[in-house]
């Protein structure tokens, strides 16, 4: 799990048109050459300004901003305390994605004791309010027993409302739930249909799965080549799936491997 990214406006538009220096800005002198570095930090400060304002003004977006920005180093320097402080500010009035980076934090013990307990409730917090990552993220709690007792069917419930909105991390995790049949009772056609889901939108762990489906022969003729053209997406997008494509060839025949090559082109 990682927390999510958050951009303030403002410094999306800085980033977007020069770090917000003005067109019509003068200079002391036409002859000296402007120091980018100087007006990004000018830039900065008067963002963080900007931000701290707002926030004392109850704006939580300005308090789920300054969260991101001290997480990230985003115009500051990273400050994992203040990140904390400001995420639980906007977290504790209502801002979903500050609910949810500040459970990742306390899941990895990031500026903070590592807490799963209190990981868990947050992420429960925004998962009931229909944030994807945070349901997903639930879910991976769940299986795994961190801060909560381990419950299969809880977690693939969770997978599941992820995964029926399009998240391709949650139709990745309940494919392997029907493939391991753990939370589900275990239907192949279910799992590849899922990890389908996923691998179409360049999810690795989708790939990967539909290529062992196809690899071993699960509810579907035993496939190497198409195995092979899905392992090899799988490890171009992850390398930890290398070694598993490159123990399928082995196994293969050479017309297999250059068939294999072919559907991958």
């Amino acid at each position: 799990m990682r927390r999510s990214a958050v951009i303030p406006c403002m410094l999306l538009l800085a980033l977007a048109f020069g770090c917000g220096a003005s067109a019509g800005a003068e200079r002391a002198d036409d002859r000296t050459t402007p120091n980018p570095g100087d007006a990004e930090r000018d830039f900065a400060r008067k963002l963080l300004t900007a931000q701290l304002q707002a926030a004392a003004n109850g704006s939580v977006d300005a308090e789920q901003n300054l969260g991101a920005m001290f997480d990230m180093g985003g115009g500051v320097a990273q400050d994992l305390t203040k990140a904390l402080y400001w995420y639980r500010r906007a977290a504790e009035h209502g801002a979903v994605l500050a609910q949810h980076n500040l459970a990742e934090m306390y899941h990895s013990g990031a500026g903070v004791a590592r807490d799963d307990i209190e990981a868990v409730a947050w992420f429960r917090r925004a998962a009931e309010r229909g944030f994807l990552p945070s349901q997903f993220s639930l879910g991976v709690m769940y299986r795994d027993g961190y801060g909560i007792d381990r419950d299969e069917r809880a977690a693939c419930a969770w997978f599941r409302k992820a995964a029926e909105q399009e998240f391709a991390r949650g139709q990745t995790e309940l494919g392997a739930c029907y493939l391991l049949g753990k939370g589900v009772d275990r239907d192949f056609e279910q799992a590849l249909s899922w990890y389908r889901k996923a691998a179409d939108q360049g999810d690795a762990g989708g790939e990967f799965g539909v290529g062992l489906v196809y690899e071993f022969g699960l509810e579907v003729s035993p496939d190497n080549p198409t195995a092979y053209m899905w392992l090899t997406l799988a490890a171009t997008h992850d390398a930890r799936h290398v070694s598993a494509r490159d123990e399928l060839v082995t196994h293969m025949s050479e017309a297999e491997t250059t068939q294999g090559k072919r559907l991958n082109v």
